[in-house]
């Protein structure tokens, strides 16, 4: 009788093992995140209007374990996806991510998906800055911060749109995500990053230097008003300047031509009489 209940004890034991094990499989992702993300930026990179649909897609609570509260792909992939954690089991996804974000910054100039980039990647620098001290927060502001210099570079330079040697260094470093970052303020922003980190945390000065990169790419281009402003008024009015010097000069050989005239009309006349 002991040996049937051992039996049977043993029997229920590798049954409950064997569910664990089916469960555990069940629950597995058919792909790895990081396959995901890459289907993702080939898929911006192939089609037109991708980008702007994957940017306008938002996850709602309870969708998923990880989706604790609604928000966008964009917001879920910069604040999940994009830092480097240790309890991560995709070590690709960072990387991956990285990809997709530089996929969409690079999907054309001016379209939606570019601006709602923009704004999201300053909404996860607000979220990050506002967590409290600790090594979560440091890393979620460096990835933020690498992923801000990392779009500026992909995105296609406005100078690839002018012909001219000249035009191409008066915008030499300006695109739509560099402006859409001046014109939302993002210099004051990293400027500010200091005011929200304790001093004496260990991560405090690879923080402060992820924020320099971009930051002295943003003030370099803000130091530079020709590469805003100096292209198009600048070529009218040497335009006009050089318009009113040619009038100008068919004016005097206008009048050259008619004094000639006259003298070789009153020789003429001089000679008859």
């Amino acid at each position: 009788m002991r040996e049937e209940k051992k039996e049977q004890e043993g029997e229920k034991g590798a049954s409950s093992e064997e569910g664990k094990a089916a469960k555990v499989k069940a629950s597995k992702p058919l792909m790895p995140t990081s396959t995901i993300l890459r289907l993702l930026a080939e898929l911006v990179r192939s089609y037109v209007g991708i980008a702007t649909l994957i940017a306008s897609y938002c996850y709602t609570a309870g969708q998923s374990e990880l989706i604790k509260e609604d928000c966008s792909v964009l917001a879920f992939v910069l604040d999940h996806l994009l830092p480097h954690t240790q309890n991560s089991e995709d070590k690709d996804t960072p990387a991956l991510a990285r990809l997709f974000l530089a996929s969409l910054a690079a999907a054309g100039t001016g379209t939606d998906a570019q601006v709602a980039l923009v704004n999201e990647v300053k909404a996860a620098l607000s979220r990050a800055l506002a967590m409290a001290e600790g090594t979560e927060k440091h890393a979620r502001l460096q990835a933020v911060m690498c992923i801000i210099s990392t779009i500026m570079e992909s995105c296609p330079s406005t100078s690839s749109f002018y012909s001219t040697a000249a035009a191409k260094t008066q915008h030499n470093g300006m695109n739509n995500i560099i402006r859409l970052f001046l014109k939302k303020g993002l210099v004051n922003d990293l400027a500010r990053v200091p005011h929200s980190l304790d001093l004496s945390s260990p991560n405090m000065a690879n923080t402060v230097n992820a924020a320099l990169k971009p930051l002295e790419t943003l003030s370099r281009i803000v130091n530079q008003p020709s590469s805003l402003f100096g292209g198009k008024g600048g070529s009218s009015k040497n335009k006009a300047e050089h318009d009113t010097v040619g009038t100008a000069r068919d004016s005097n050989s206008n009048t050259q031509d008619q004094g000639i005239h006259r003298r070789q009309m009153g020789l003429t006349h001089t000679h008859n009489v």
